[in-house]
C-alpha cells in the first residue's frame, strides 16, 4: 500500500546521507586518428625531482610496475637506452632518454652544490670552480662576469633553481673569501717589509763600539769648551 512504501521511504530517508557534487566544466573536443594514436603511445609522464634518490625510487617503482626489468637495466640507464634502441621502441626511447637527461640535470645541481660548499684560498679560485657549472646549468654569459654580490640585485627569471638558491650564500663567501684575501696580502706585505729592513741592516757598517763613541764624545765635549772659551 501507498502507507508502507511512504514508511519505507521514512525509514531509508533516517539512514541516508545526500551528497551534491559540482564538477568543472570538461571540454570534449574530437580528434583524428593520428591524434588518438599518437597520444597512447605517448610514455608515461616524468614528475620533477629535488634529489636523486627520488627519481631512483621513481624508476625502481616503475620498472617494476611496467616490468621493464626482464630486458632493461634500472641501474644502467645507458644500457637501457641502447635495448630500447635494438627493441625499436619510439616510446620505450623517448622515455629512458628523458630519464637520462633528468637525472644528469640533478647530478650537475649536486656538483654545484658541493662546490659551493669547497673550501678556496682566494675569489678567483672559487670563481673558477663555481661559473663553469653555473653556465652548464645554463646560466647567461651576459651575466657571469659578475661577482656574487651583484647577481644578488638581478631578476633571477629564468635561472636554474640550484643557483637561484645559492646566490645569497655565495655573495657571503666572496665577502669572506675577499676578508681573508686582504688580511693575508697586508700579513705579507708586513713579512715583507720586515725582510727588506732585516736585508738593508746587513748592508750597513757594523756601529761603533761604545768606547769609541764614548771617547769621540769627550773630545767633542772638550773642542766645544775649547771654543767657548776662545771666542766667548
Amino acid at each position: 500500500s501507498l502507507k508502507s512504501v511512504s514508511m519505507l521511504a521514512q525509514k531509508l530517508s533516517a539512514f541516508s546521507t545526500y551528497y551534491h557534487v559540482e564538477m568543472q566544466q570538461i571540454l570534449v573536443n574530437p580528434i583524428d586518428f593520428e591524434k588518438a594514436y599518437t597520444l597512447l603511445k605517448e610514455a608515461p609522464a616524468i614528475p620533477m625531482f629535488k634529489t636523486l634518490a627520488d627519481l631512483d625510487k621513481f624508476l625502481n617503482e616503475e620498472f617494476e610496475k611496467y616490468g621493464l626489468n626482464t630486458f632493461l637495466d634500472v641501474d644502467n640507464l645507458d644500457y637501457s637506452l641502447a635495448k630500447s634502441r635494438e627493441l625499436k621502441n619510439d616510446q620505450l626511447v623517448a622515455w629512458v632518454s628523458e630519464i637520462i637527461e633528468k637525472r644528469e640535470k640533478l647530478a650537475l645541481r649536486n656538483r654545484f652544490n658541493e662546490v659551493t660548499k669547497a673550501h678556496y684560498e682566494t675569489v678567483d679560485a672559487m670563481y673558477a670552480a663555481v661559473r663553469p657549472l653555473m653556465k652548464e646549468l645554463g646560466f647567461p654569459d651576459e651575466l657571469m662576469l659578475h661577482t656574487f654580490s651583484e647577481l644578488s640585485v638581478f631578476d633571477s627569471k629564468g635561472w636554474d633553481y640550484a643557483i637561484k638558491s645559492k646566490i645569497e650564500f655565495l655573495t657571503k663567501r666572496e665577502e669572506q673569501c675577499l676578508d681573508y684575501q686582504m688580511k693575508a696580502d697586508k700579513r705579507q706585505a708586513t713579512v715583507d717589509e720586515l725582510l727588506a729592513q732585516i736585508n738593508n741592516a746587513k748592508t750597513v757598517k757594523a756601529p761603533r763600539s761604545f768606547g769609541q763613541l764614548f771617547g769621540f764624545s769627550v773630545i767633542a765635549m772638550m773642542t766645544f769648551m775649547f771654543i767657548v772659551n776662545k771666542f766667548i
